[in-house]
């Protein structure tokens, strides 16, 4: 019996990777090679390495960040044992893939009903993010740098150390993302709306929000000039739809210091020029203040809110204060203004450097 079971896992194992993804309703993607949507979330996440017949998913912690062969896949996807995927894969072999019994084999869905079905995690869309990124940065960067350099903020610290990038040519990153990728993985990213129009839709500075070594959101921010060009006046920046904003500047808190708080990106960059530290977080607009409840913001020992010098500066900082108090009764909140001639951070850094 051990003998037959020993040549059963033997047959098994040669089962080709591809054909295991077939048999659980998969299909490869469209968009790139040896790429496949996942059988367990749907993105075009799943690797094939066809030479040695295994396969891993990236976006999904279905393969548990190992690479498996058609018995480890079986198993894993079907929640069976080692010995139940072996006779899935055997019973496949000796019949056609699509006839199999209902209750082993599920048939192969269309490609629509996919994605339909897609269920995307921060992993997938930070692979998007970072694409995106990449593909921004071999654009012309010069706007970019002129951008900053009017803020005074060096670009070597935005560009070099934060990975902030000028979007030039969002036509162009557009066209290469949809070759890449399903416009509902793009939509579930928040990059593109539910009438599949990009988001960043004309020239912008692209900052992410990194957490760890994922990017959690991306924010693009919109240069004086072009403000009333292409939208309301009001609008500074534009955030990603349907995705949930974090405070930017959090992967460069360490436990048990001190950190400063302030509106926005600039703000942060500014302070950080200003006075030489990195332990600043910039709050993504005014009425986003939970987005500094972060466990990192809780092993701190001390924050330092400063809000600009008008009104809603002051209440931005006395709700942020209350709040931070509330969910982190051990920190120490300070709230702090700036010099009484400069309204925020980037117009005293501006001084500064004049």
């Amino acid at each position: 019996m051990q003998k037959n079971f020993d040549q059963q896992i033997t047959q098994a194992r040669i089962c080709r990777i591809e054909k295991t993804l077939e048999l659980l309703g998969s299909r490869p993607s469209r968009k790139e090679k040896n790429k496949w949507l996942c059988p367990s979330h749907g993105g075009s996440s799943f690797h094939v390495w066809p030479d040695r017949n295994i396969g891993k998913c990236f976006g999904c912690d279905i393969t548990s960040g190992r690479s498996l062969d058609s018995i480890g896949l079986i198993s894993a996807v079907r929640n069976v044992s080692f010995k139940d995927a072996v006779e899935i894969l055997i019973s496949g072999t000796t019949s056609d893939w699509n006839k199999s019994p209902v209750d082993k084999l599920p048939k192969a869905r269309s490609e629509n009903s996919i994605k339909k079905r897609i269920e995307f995690c921060p992993e997938t869309n930070s692979r998007i993010y970072y694409h995106l990124l990449s593909i921004a940065k071999n654009q012309n960067q010069s706007e970019g740098q002129n951008y900053l350099k009017e803020r005074m903020i060096p670009w070597e610290i935005a560009h070099d150390h934060h990975k902030i990038v000028w979007l030039k040519d969002p036509c162009s990153a557009f066209g290469i993302l949809r070759e890449n990728y399903f416009d509902e993985e793009l939509e579930a990213a928040g990059l593109i709306s539910k009438k599949r129009r990009f988001l960043f839709s004309f020239p912008i500075l692209l900052v992410p929000y990194f957490e760890q070594d994922y990017i959690r959101s991306l924010e693009g921010l919109i240069r004086k000039q072009d403000r009333g060009r292409y939208l309301n006046s009001s609008i500074k920046s534009l955030a990603l739809s349907g995705i949930k904003r974090l405070a930017w500047g959090l992967n460069n808190l360490r436990a048990n210091t001190e950190a400063v708080a302030v509106e926005g990106v600039i703000d942060a960059l500014s302070i950080s020029v200003l006075s030489g530290e990195q332990a600043v977080v910039g709050v993504p607009g005014s009425q986003n203040h939970k987005a500094l409840v972060h466990p990192k913001i809780g092993k701190l020992n001390q924050i330092k809110i400063i809000g600009d010098q008008d009104e809603a500066g002051y209440l931005f900082s006395i709700s942020l204060r209350d709040l931070l108090k509330r969910f982190f009764p051990r920190l120490k909140v300070d709230v702090r203004r700036y010099p009484i001639k400069f309204n925020d951070a980037n117009e005293w850094l501006c001084f500064m450097n004049s």
